[in-house]
């Protein structure tokens, strides 16, 4: 009498295969992320954003980008090309209060940029040549923060990157980077000297693309 053939056992699963094995591959992951970020000083710190000239100590101010700009006839307030480039006043990392209508009259850079963004590491070195290469037509270059802890950004820019730009705004709120709509970085607005927005640039910006933003932002707006 021919044997019942043996049943064939279940397929082995790997835990990693199964929905919980995956969530908890998940969850390792984020909180070896969350303390890589703490242990930099980026979160769950306090942001203790003073500046010292050695005679005195400045507490930086957040970044404020409320306030009403003024639009001359036939333009608006805006975020496109041929708008006017909405005002903001902010800190800089040395403690100077400033103002984008502070440089009115000038041709003007503005850089959205973080310390663990790539693209923005490989574009300062750039924007650094650009602006000793553009002095002499008073071209400023305004690198806005995206909401970092004072001193991690400060040392990035400083002894990391070893950069000298116009001005570093200190945006821990993310005032700025909200009233221009910012969502991925680098991003970059181009202002012309009275004001209006030449030439927007989500995403990184080669040294020629630069270049050419910037002579044409010195031109002006149509």
């Amino acid at each position: 009498m021919n044997s019942a053939p043996a049943p064939t056992p279940p397929p082995t699963t790997s835990f990693l295969n199964t929905s919980l094995g995956r969530l908890a591959a998940a969850v390792v992951i984020l909180t070896i992320g969350i303390v890589a970020l703490w242990q930099a000083g980026i979160i769950f710190t306090a942001d203790d954003a003073e500046v010292s000239d050695g005679d005195t100590t400045m507490q930086l101010e957040a970044a404020d980008a409320s306030f009403d700009t003024a639009a001359p006839a036939g333009r608006r307030v805006g975020l496109e090309q041929g708008n006017v480039a909405p005002d903001f006043e902010f800190s800089a990392f040395d403690g100077q209060r400033m103002k984008l209508s502070d440089f009115r009259g000038r041709p003007v850079f503005v850089n959205f940029w973080a310390t663990w963004c790539q693209p923005c590491r490989k574009e300062l070195p750039a924007m650094d040549e650009l602006l000793r290469d553009y002095s002499d037509e008073g071209l400023a270059i305004i690198a806005v923060n995206n909401g970092e802890r004072f001193e991690p950004a400060r040392k990035f820019m400083d002894e990391d990157m070893g950069v000298n730009l116009t001005a570093l705004a200190y945006d821990p709120g993310q005032d700025i980077v909200r009233r221009y709509a910012v969502i991925g970085m680098p991003t970059s607005f181009f202002i012309d000297a009275d004001g209006v927005i030449t030439q927007v640039v989500r995403g990184e910006l080669r040294r020629g693309d630069m270049q050419a933003a910037i002579d044409l932002t010195i031109a002006g707006a149509p």
